[in-house]
């Protein structure tokens, strides 16, 4: 099995629009979104298999480079193709990015 799992993220005080942290087949990647410019990596994502159902995913947090400490994220799993695009969301159902979404379905965090 291949395991796919994307977040996108917001932080109010960050020189980017959104973060996307990707996990694909083995291979994890950490982005920031400037507008006008697309996504551009920005980071290191480590990925960390705990077991078959559970990923830890870690990055040194100073890489967003925000000026606050919170951080807004939402989840997704599993490529099913247009007009899903994701087969599952976490929460439930706050929508495909690139279409339209509902960040206030999303996880806040602090640190």
């Amino acid at each position: 099995d291949t395991l796919f799992i994307e977040s996108w993220g917001i932080s109010s005080g960050a020189p980017y629009l959104y973060y996307r942290w990707v996990y694909n087949a083995g291979v994890p990647s950490f982005q920031g979104y400037v507008s006008g410019a697309g996504w551009e990596p920005i980071g290191t994502l480590s990925v960390t298999e705990l077991s078959s159902t559970e990923v830890l995913l870690t990055w040194p947090v100073a890489e967003m480079e925000s000026i606050t400490t919170s951080l807004s994220l939402g989840f997704a799993s599993q490529w099913c193709g247009e007009p899903t695009y994701y087969c599952d969301h976490f929460p439930n159902g706050w929508g495909y990015p690139y279409v339209g979404y509902d960040p206030s379905n999303w996880f806040s965090i602090r640190w």
